[in-house]
């Protein structure tokens, strides 16, 4: 029993770790963060899982964010005119809004900061997850290790 509820707790926090991955590669966080900094570091990390991440999200929507609509899901709540997934999908470099440079930070890709800001709240997550259940970094061990994985299907 205990050996099924540790590997169902570690799939749970796979499944977290894609959803708070896909926040940056699949809203315009990035798009709304850039313009406020000076470098890609400086943006903030939103943590979902704790209060003031919550927060966060609910002033990030007062000013904008969004995320992509897919036309396989429903229900179809989405007003006319909201951007697709395509138009804000960062899966990778090859991505409309994943292919857009940011001048003046390093000229990076908007796919390579959502993919920094990606692992930084990963391993934001994992330390939080570990720190708070202790069983799961003692059965675990000192190290982890997490990739932030690519959307491959194709936009």
């Amino acid at each position: 029993g205990r050996d099924a509820e540790i590997k169902r707790s570690f799939f749970a926090i796979g499944k977290v770790l894609h959803a708070v991955q896909d926040f940056y590669a699949h809203t315009n966080y990035v798009e709304l963060s850039v313009g406020q900094v000076k470098k890609s570091t400086d943006i903030a990390v939103i943590s979902p899982w704790t209060k003031a991440g919550k927060d966060a999200i609910k002033g990030l929507r007062g000013n904008g964010l969004v995320s992509g609509f897919v036309f396989w899901g429903f229900p179809q709540k989405c007003s006319s005119g909201t951007a697709s997934h395509a138009d804000l999908a960062k899966d990778s470099e090859s991505t409309r809004s994943g292919s857009v440079r940011v001048t003046h930070l390093e000229n990076r890709s908007q796919y390579k900061i959502a993919v920094q800001l990606a692992r930084d709240t990963s391993q934001a997550l994992i330390d939080h997850a570990f720190a708070r259940w202790p069983l799961l970094k003692r059965v675990n061990g000192n190290s982890v290790a997490f990739e932030v994985m690519v959307d491959r299907r194709g936009l």
